[in-house]
């Protein structure tokens, strides 16, 4: 599914199909350094989970504000929208360091008026993948609240045990964790990597 359809609000997988998690590095990779692929076994609606940023004063900004009620626990995964309820635009940072929906020269936001709606997309998987929001009021004048509400999925995983080129799932859908800023290995590739496989 591109990412840049405008289309319902619709899971990224369904039950019973293989997700695997990039960029293939530390939470996404098992013990011995394999990339980790889940057979999604449940999913969840998540309605509305609300977080206000609080008081910004006019034309300024709090930087990295970290939502603890959008983690999750083991083999679980979040899929969540960001809307904001005030007049506010928010910047994404998945890790801490890099920030999402940047090009070289510019950093985009989310605010009101994103559209389509699925560009509002952020996916986190347990409480690995720390998120981190730069929230600032873009108006002349101070303002009490800086709302915003995150509807979403919960997807309940489970492990693919992966040894060998064989197990990796035929079919499977890529999740992004983070910013990339350089093209990955396939999985296949990162596997005979790993194992000394050429």
């Amino acid at each position: 599914m591109p990412v840049y359809e405008d289309i319902k609000f619709e899971p990224i997988a369904k039950v019973g199909e293989n997700i695997i998690l990039v960029p293939l590095e530390s939470y996404s990779l098992d013990k011995a350094g394999r990339p980790r692929y889940f057979k999604v076994t449940h999913i969840e609606p998540l309605p509305a989970i609300y977080h206000d940023f609080g008081s910004i004063s006019a034309s300024s900004e709090v930087t990295d504000k970290e939502i603890s009620n959008l983690y999750l626990h083991d083999n679980q995964l979040g899929q969540y929208r960001i809307y904001p309820l005030d007049d506010i635009v928010i910047k994404v940072k998945q890790p801490k360091s890099s920030k999402r929906y940047a090009t070289k020269n510019y950093v985009s936001s989310i605010d009101a008026f994103t559209y389509p709606d699925n560009l509002r997309e952020i996916f986190i998987f347990e409480d690995e993948n720390a998120t981190y929001f730069d929230v600032s009021n873009p108006n002349n004048y101070a303002i009490s609240k800086a709302r915003a509400k995150f509807v979403g999925w919960k997807f309940i995983l489970e492990p693919i045990v992966v040894t060998s080129a064989e197990d990796i799932p035929k079919t499977y859908t890529v999740v992004p964790l983070e910013t990339t800023r350089s093209e990955p290995l396939d999985p296949i590739s990162w596997f005979k990597t790993k194992v000394g496989v050429r």
